[in-house]
């Protein structure tokens, strides 16, 4: 192991004596600024076996940004292969990554100067790629991003909208999605909202970030609900809520298994039957009044097909005050049974 202080200066001598710096090896440090060895200039290169000018293990020296940092890597055909490792100037890890024909390939890990892992995420093609998972200086996760070809496309925050998701969010700072993430939140899992121009367009299923089922979709003040066959559920007002989601909101329409007959047609709140409202059957009413929380509940009316009123009154949690009435009548006319039974008994 090299250290780099006065020692390593004058053992720098000696080992010159059982080394042979390479200078003429043909190494491919990629030109493009989004590469990650892009910033590192190769002043030097040393082979441990000096009978050897292009296999095993060597040393790279760097200069400009990172003068006096390091890489041990071992060389094929004069090609970076396999795991690297770079050190700062006092011989610290800074940085693990794998080569694959001398282009950066695979996991890569960064460490700041106290040794605690900042950064660690893949490369590909010599570019970051996917995601990234950034650490502050005591190791607590601080942001994920997502990259593609070396550039930024998207980082993920703790969305303030709806609580549990997370808003991925992309280099000019506009929200791509809001999603449920699996516990490591490397992947969507669950309910995802995706936007256009910042607006929310689309909800969806998603499992191992992959859709399964899209779920509705917004038209301006509009939402749009479907079930797994495709089919419309819902369409109408909404509102977001902040433990829930886009729920059902002011005006709007509910449809049968069709997806084009009307169920119900009415206001709602917070996702449930709520107000004034008509629930139809065949295309005819069969109830209009007063719903709360998804059930009858308050004044209205039950109507058959031909228009007639089969039932009125007032609703409670959506039982009529009718029925409670037919029932209290047959109760006491069973009671008023078994007391003549028990009467007669007594009498024989």
């Amino acid at each position: 192991m090299f250290w780099i202080d006065n020692e390593f200066i004058t053992d720098c001598h000696f080992v010159s004596i059982i080394f042979i710096m390479i200078t003429n090896i043909e190494l491919t440090e990629l030109s493009s600024g989004t590469t990650l060895m892009s910033d590192f200039h190769v002043k030097s290169v040393e082979m441990a076996d000096p009978t050897k000018r292009d296999e095993g293990n060597a040393t790279i020296f760097y200069s400009g940004k990172y003068e006096g940092y390091k890489m041990k890597v071992n060389m094929k055909n004069g090609k970076k292969e396999g795991k690297g490792v770079i050190y700062r100037e006092n011989n610290i890890v800074f940085m693990e990554l794998c080569f694959v024909n001398d282009i950066a390939e695979g996991e890569l890990t960064e460490r700041n100067r106290l040794g605690r892992i900042i950064s660690k995420g893949c490369l590909h093609e010599g570019r970051k790629s996917g995601l990234f998972i950034e650490f502050d200086d005591k190791g607590l996760e601080l942001s994920r991003c997502f990259y593609r070809n070396g550039l930024l496309i998207s980082d993920l925050k703790k969305s303030e909208q709806i609580d549990g998701y997370y808003d991925e969010i992309d280099a000019n700072g506009n929200t791509l999605t809001t999603s449920q993430y699996t516990a490591d939140r490397t992947h969507k899992e669950g309910i995802c909202y995706e936007y256009e121009n910042g607006v929310c367009s689309k909800k969806y299923q998603y499992k191992n970030d992959e859709r399964l089922l899209l779920l509705c979709e917004f038209k301006e003040d509009v939402m749009i609900e479907y079930d797994d066959k495709g089919k419309r559920v819902y369409q109408g007002g909404y509102v977001l809520d902040k433990t829930k989601g886009y729920l059902r909101n002011g005006e709007g329409s509910e449809y049968m298994s069709d997806g084009e007959s009307a169920l119900y047609i009415g206001h709602f709140e917070e996702g449930m039957r709520n107000g004034e409202g008509t629930l139809y059957c065949d295309g005819y009413p069969q109830y209009i009044g007063e719903w709360k929380n998804g059930l009858k509940n308050g004044q209205g009316k039950e109507y058959d097909k031909n228009g007639n009123v089969v039932r009125q009154g007032t609703w409670n949690n959506g039982t009529n005050g009718s029925d409670n009435c037919y029932s209290c009548a047959i109760l006491s006319l069973y009671l008023f049974f078994i007391g003549l039974i028990a009467l007669v008994v007594s009498l024989a």
